[in-house]
């Protein structure tokens, strides 16, 4: 994208009481690493090592979950196509629906599937993690009824390799409900993963809770059209989660506010502390923009994607920057993974133009991109 539209589509972020822009940070050129036609990508990880994976959106309807993007831009399903596909009515071998994915500096990819509550019998959620070099499988942890609400939307997660952690974002989904909007509970899902012990805390905690604006892309607002109801904004609650590579900090925020806060790791990891001893340790760290996914580095600066600026920036206490903007190739830029070479691997999956996100109307217009951008280490 040219510069002069960067700098409009910034200037009228900023005209329309958005974000404030301090800058358009200088970085590399988006480079396309896959394309898909027919189904969406929704979470991308990069191992140490180098190897690339993508989640396929639970909105997308593909038959695969998880795929691993090789060097010549084809995929193949991680670890088979048993597991990476649909489980049976009673099988516990398959992901039925999943968007948060991470790779892990112990060598295990973790995938974490939403599950099928309305199945018969129940599927539960469960955090599934293998083993990068052989694939086999090497943990699956069931998230248990209680410490799940009934709009329960698992999809984000950071996990704690020091104190052995997983910590899950519960958004839970604001359009759960065929009448119009659903309550919204968002908490924490805290996974003991030596134990398998599970608690939810702090929910409802302010630094959950998105600001009520709803999210504008191109002019159009996101709407929900209800089976039974009139349309409406979702306004979205806690969403991206990371954790910075040293395991000092759990960076947080909801995809609706334009606030990340963090909370220190061992704080979170300690069971013993109630919500109100949690909360106090919260910290407001940095402004963002409207962002469906983060990652962060080990200098603090947090990697956001910008879902109504067609961007992908970074942010810290200093500031936020734009690092690319384009309107074709980085239409909702869902979610990002930070390589430990420097780069930003993106996946952009146009989920505005789905009918969930329509007012019912599908406007998709694929192909659905994976992409990558070296990073300025200066910046």
């Amino acid at each position: 994208m040219s510069s002069p539209l960067k700098m409009a589509l910034a200037a009228a972020a900023v005209a329309a009481g958005a974000l404030t822009f301090i800058a358009v940070a200088s970085a590399g050129e988006l480079e396309t690493i896959a394309k898909f036609s027919d189904f969406r990508p929704g979470n991308p990880a990069i191992s140490d090592d180098g190897r690339l994976f993508v989640t396929m959106s639970a909105l997308g309807g593909s038959k695969l979950n998880v795929v691993e993007i090789l060097k010549d831009g084809t995929t193949k399903p991680f670890p088979d196509k048993a597991w990476s596909g649909k489980p049976g009515p009673r099988d516990v071998v398959g992901i039925n629906s999943t968007i948060g994915i991470q790779a892990t500096s112990d060598g295990t990819l973790w995938v974490l599937d939403m599950g099928n509550r309305s199945a018969t019998p129940a599927q539960p959620p469960k955090l599934v993690g293998w083993d990068l070099d052989s694939g086999q499988l090497k943990k699956v942890f069931f998230i248990p009824d209680p410490v799940l609400r009934d709009n329960s939307f698992l999809q984000d997660f950071a996990v704690d390799v020091k104190r052995g952690v997983a910590i899950l974002a519960d958004m839970t989904q604001p359009f759960a409900s065929d009448e119009g909007p659903a309550p919204s509970n968002p908490a924490f899902v805290i996974v003991d993963l030596k134990t398998g012990m599970t608690r939810r805390v702090l929910e409802n905690d302010p630094s959950f809770s998105p600001s009520g604006e709803p999210i504008v892309i191109d002019g159009t607002t996101v709407l929900h059209k209800p089976k039974n109801g009139p349309s409406f904004p979702p306004t979205y609650p806690l969403n991206p989660v990371s954790i910075d590579p040293d395991f000092n900090w759990i960076y947080f925020g909801a995809m609706g506010n334009k606030v990340v806060y963090r909370i220190p790791a061992e704080v979170i990891a300690d069971s013993s502390l109630d919500d109100g001893a949690l909360s106090k340790r919260i910290e407001r760290y940095a402004d963002k923009p409207e962002t469906d996914g983060f990652d962060v580095d080990g200098k603090g600066r947090v990697y956001v994607t910008d879902v109504e600026n067609f961007a992908v920036g970074v942010t810290s206490p200093a500031g936020y920057k734009i690092l690319a903007q384009d309107k074709e190739k980085l239409t909702w830029p869902d979610g990002v993974s930070v390589s430990k070479d420097g780069w930003l691997y993106i996946v952009s999956n146009e989920l505005n133009t789905l009918a969930a996100l329509n007012n019912g109307e599908d406007v998709s217009s694929p192909p659905y991109y994976v992409h990558r951008l070296k990073l300025n280490d200066k910046e």
